[in-house]
């Protein structure tokens, strides 16, 4: 039982922080500049841009992927309790990030003009 929960809880939470966020950052699609940023360089200025699409696919395949990726490392070290919860809280911590910032660019024309803020420097 333990195992199995160990497999089942932790790619339950991936789909639904992946596939959740996706749908998200799907019902604001239009309030979202046509190319959104996804990576800032040192400076802290937008130097990294993607689709809607293309966020949305990064999102759910790293999300889930990392989730399927880990658990199958904690089977196979005969640690899926411990490897579970460490592929949730991944899961949930890029998901967040990843949509929480696509999220914060609503209402933008252009996402050059998006800095990296203190709060998410310290991350």
């Amino acid at each position: 039982m333990r195992r199995t929960l160990g497999v089942v809880v932790p790619l339950a939470i991936a789909l639904l922080v992946g596939v959740g966020g996706a749908l998200l950052i799907w019902s604001i699609r239009g309030e979202l500049p046509e190319r959104i940023a996804t990576h800032w360089g040192a400076s802290g200025r937008s130097d990294g841009f993607s689709t809607l699409g293309e966020l949305m696919g990064m999102g759910i395949g790293l999300t889930v992927g990392m989730t399927v990726f880990l658990t199958l490392v904690g089977l196979g070290i005969k640690q899926p309790a411990a490897m579970g919860a460490t592929s949730a809280g991944t899961a949930t911590f890029m998901g967040v990030l990843m949509y929480g910032s696509a999220y914060a660019q609503r209402g933008l024309t252009d996402a050059s003009e998006v800095r990296l803020g203190n709060s998410l420097e310290l991350i």
